[in-house]
């Protein structure tokens, strides 16, 4: 198992990073941000440039994603114009970075959306074999998900011979009911359901604390159960994974919040040793918090082990010894 993190503008969190020797994320490679206009005779080098120039040449690097989930529209199209995009970046930028992901959350789509995936795989793993090849999706908890992924997977693994698979996942125990997708969504909230029984029966409200309290660390347990049955059906497919992931907890968290916040990492850690999937921390300083998929809450739930001071928390020194 190796370590990856986000690598963001700050400087800070930059420096963390590359003196741990922890593997760089950048998603700068996106198509959102090379082609902001979509023009693809206008493409916008800048960031990217200066993202790489600031990480040393023996650094590990993955570019993470060229393509998201929020270009379903972009998919569809041709692929030799889908191509007059991607080839550029992985032109200018393939002799500095080996790992790509290609696609993001683009597996499990409509059919059409699937067969122009796995084609602009095959039409890259030919045309750029020096590359190592990667694919995202979102959903490693969800039973479903992980079914439905298999035969994608097999289809790019032949087509392509895709290195790995990327699982975007977040353990979210702030949002209770949230809309947005998150590690507690079709997960019952069992605290909730005993609260009313509880106060009902004239317990103290101490001890209806203490019980809800009690059920709730149980729930990244829980979630683990489901992670590592997700981990032995894709360990058959002879491919690298990686789990992208960070636990939400709120903004200012109450102990008990760290508490539940610590045992969510300690079950992901531990099940990505056991696997040897590499860990991917999102938010890995408190500096520079990012939620892809909610960017109301950027900033406010300081997930990271490092804090905003650039210190390496006590409670996380379990999971990375300097």
């Amino acid at each position: 198992m190796m370590f990856y993190a986000r690598y963001p503008s700050d400087s800070v969190t930059q420096k963390i990073i590359l003196d741990n020797g922890i593997g760089v994320i950048v998603p700068q490679s996106s198509l959102v941000y090379l082609y902001p206009d979509l023009d693809a005779d206008n493409p916008q080098w800048d960031d990217l440039d200066q993202r790489l120039a600031t990480i040393p040449d023996n650094q590990p690097v993955h570019c993470h994603p060229i393509i998201s989930r929020s270009m379903q529209g972009f998919i569809r199209r041709d692929i030799e114009d889908i191509k007059r995009f991607v080839y550029p970046v992985l032109e200018k930028y393939g002799n500095r970075v080996e790992r790509w992901t290609l696609c993001n959350e683009l597996l499990q789509s409509p059919a059409a959306v699937q067969m122009k995936v796995i084609s602009l795989y095959e039409d890259v793993a030919r045309d750029f074999p020096s590359l190592k090849l990667w694919v995202g999706e979102y959903g490693l908890r969800t039973a479903h998900s992980v079914n439905g992924l298999a035969p994608p997977l097999l289809e790019l693994k032949a087509a392509a011979d895709i290195e790995g698979l990327v699982f975007v996942d977040y353990m979210d125990i702030a949002v209770r009911n949230s809309n947005r997708v998150s590690w507690l969504r079709g997960l019952l909230t069992w605290a909730e359901l005993f609260q009313g029984w509880l106060k009902s029966n004239n317990l103290s409200p101490q001890t209806v604390d203490d019980f809800i309290q009690a059920i709730e660390l149980l729930k990244p347990e829980y979630i683990g159960l489901k992670v590592e049955k997700s981990f032995k059906q894709l360990s058959t497919l002879d491919i690298k994974l990686a789990l992208e992931t960070s636990v939400l907890t709120g903004a200012n968290p109450t102990e008990h919040d760290t508490a539940k916040e610590v045992l969510g990492y300690q079950v992901l850690v531990d099940l990505c040793q056991r696997y040897s999937v590499d860990f991917w921390h999102w938010n890995i300083c408190d500096r520079a918090v990012g939620i892809p998929w909610d960017k109301d809450r950027n900033g406010t739930d300081c997930p990271g082990w490092w804090d905003r001071d650039g210190q390496l928390k006590p409670w996380a020194e379990k999971f990375f010894k300097q």
